[in-house]
């Protein structure tokens, strides 16, 4: 199958997805896109599968079907959605002690264990919400199927060169297709959904958005085609044929033998699924205590037969019409084409991410091995981006480095030259020499630069402290600075002198100065020779 782009770019919903449905008699498929708060049709496919008797065909021949149609048809698709049958499925309905899909997708397992006959290690499981949780419990219908039996549904699709992206169940397929059309509008009453098949027909009891009962009755239109084979002595397409153009559901008011002979043929097969779908709204309304279904809607080719919703419609008391009949998506072929496709339909709908009825089979053992190519293709994507986002950032932190640095080694030279100027005859070098303390460690630099940048309390320069002190040291007075510091609020100065009078003299000068609060001279002492060191303090003012 040709992979459209939206391949590359994953999530959980699709562009264009293709719902695939293999019937006993024919493969339905249904391409859709997103429209608004809907789906649109984008093509429906249905091929018939040769039989000359009423069975399922070999997977040999449904693999071989599946190649041709995909070769003949050309079909492209971002995300390819089939299904598995629900009477090949465990369901089951339960009351999990929780709520919050996640918190009950944790403990699902242990809590299917009980109700499934198998060992839970051999079984893969899902659940739907039935009802809103009330005391913390929420009703759930388990659905499990055998790992043995998925592997060989999947061996079918890879025989014919597809890997299916999503497994889901015909049955919630067909509910995915129901909520969508019914859309916020569903009725809170009891609804039905009845796919008549060629091998088997599928209920499902909706109430409200929730399915609350899924079966699958082994009745289908291959029975009224074998009976209609054996009444008339004729081939299995000959009484094909018969069904679909002389049978009816009910007869009209002036019948011909033939048709008599025909309603007369049909009929235990007719009433055969009437009870068994009498059966299961009888439990449903006796667990619901009275509840009736309001409506019922039909699809699947069995459902093509004449007069058929008139005969359910009778039999239950309630309106019966085609499902592809409620709110038809843009797009939509005949009524034939949409009414077999409603399983397939359903299956796009839940590869599109719209479906309320998302069950879903790949998981645990068989997880969607394509998923994880696309993660990977998606952080290859993710890595391109984050390399070029990188180098541009890179780029701009490097060009902004330079500059700046070009800016401090500007500083350094200034602040050195003033410091010459101010202090003549000293050499700044070691710890006094900024450019190379700047050199040294950028770090220190960096502090060293916001202290002399700017005083944001005082709004008062370093420049300017240091021209006030240069200016105000009487030049009689010789000084030798060691180590001079500069912050925010306040000057430290250590140096040597000739005298302790002289030191004081430099703080009686700097007393006068309009920028400094107090001026201290906290210590002198002699320093060998004739040479005094001392230590000054000056608070800035505010």
């Amino acid at each position: 199958m040709n992979k459209g782009s939206g391949a590359w770019i994953g999530g959980r919903s699709a562009h264009r997805p293709l719902g695939i449905d293999i019937g006993a008699s024919a493969i339905k498929a249904v391409k859709v896109r997103r429209s608004g708060h809907t789906a649109k049709i984008v093509k429906t496919y249905l091929v018939e599968i040769p039989r000359e008797r009423a069975e399922r065909p070999s997977p040999e021949l449904v693999a071989e079907s599946l190649k041709k149609f995909l070769n003949e048809q050309k079909i492209s698709t971002d995300r390819f959605v089939s299904s598995f049958p629900l009477s090949s499925a465990i369901v089951r309905n339960a009351v999990v002690p929780l709520q919050g899909h996640h918190k009950i997708r944790q403990v699902i397992k242990f809590q299917a264990e009980p109700h499934i006959p198998f060992p839970i290690e051999e079984v893969v499981i899902d659940f739907l919400e039935t009802a809103a949780a009330e005391d913390n419990k929420t009703p759930v219908i388990i659905i499990g199927a055998k790992k043995e039996l998925i592997a060989k549904q999947l061996e079918l699709w890879n025989a014919a060169g597809l890997d299916p992206e999503i497994l889901g169940v015909d049955a919630f397929a067909l509910v995915n297709n129901y909520l969508l059309r019914a859309g916020a509008a569903a009725p809170e009453q009891m609804v039905m959904l009845l796919d008549i098949g060629a091998t088997k027909t599928l209920l499902v009891i909706m109430r409200g958005r929730s399915a609350i009962l899924a079966r699958s009755i082994s009745v289908g239109g291959d029975d009224i085609t074998e009976a209609l084979q054996k009444e008339f002595a004729i081939d299995f397409q000959s009484a094909e044929k018969l069904k679909r153009e002389k049978a009816t559901a009910v007869l009209g008011e002036q019948p011909s033998g033939d048709e008599e002979r025909i309603q007369k043929t049909i009929s235990p097969i007719l009433t055969r699924l009437a009870s068994e779908v009498d059966r299961s709204m009888r439990s449903t309304s006796a667990t619901l205590k009275g509840a009736e279904v309001s409506r019922l809607y039909l699809s699947g080719g069995g459902a093509l037969l004449a007069r058929m919703g008139e005969l359910l419609s009778r039999e239950f008391g309630c309106e019966a019409r085609l499902l592809s009949s409620l709110a038809p998506f843009d797009g939509s072929g005949g009524d034939e084409a949409m009414c077999a496709a409603g399983i397939a339909t359903g299956l796009a709908i839940q590869g599109l991410g719209m479906g309320g009825a998302e069950v879903d089979f790949r998981r645990d053992d068989f997880a969607y091995a394509g998923g994880l190519a696309r993660a990977k293709r998606q952080m290859v994507i993710a890595a391109i981006l984050g390399v070029c986002i990188l180098g541009v950032l890179t780029f701009n932190f490097t060009s902004l480095f330079i500059k700046k640095r070009h800016e401090h080694a500007a500083l350094a030279k200034e602040l050195e030259q003033i410091y010459r100027e101010t202090f003549p005859g000293e050499q700044a070098a070691g710890a006094v020499s900024v450019a190379a303390r700047m050199e040294q460690k950028f770090k220190e630099y960096h502090q060293s630069y916001e202290r002399f940048s700017s005083l944001s309390d005082t709004a008062v320069s370093s420049l300017e402290i240091l021209r006030e002190i240069s200016a105000l040291v009487p030049e009689e007075i010789k000084v030798q600075v060691t180590n001079l510091s500069v912050s925010q609020d306040r000057v430290e100065m250590d140096g040597l002198v000739n005298s302790p009078a002289d030191a004081d003299r430099i703080k009686q000068a700097l007393q006068r100065s309009k920028y400094f609060k107090t001026v201290d001279v906290p210590s002198t002492s002699a320093h060998g020779g004739n040479k005094h060191k001392f230590k000054l303090t000056a608070a800035i003012g505010k």
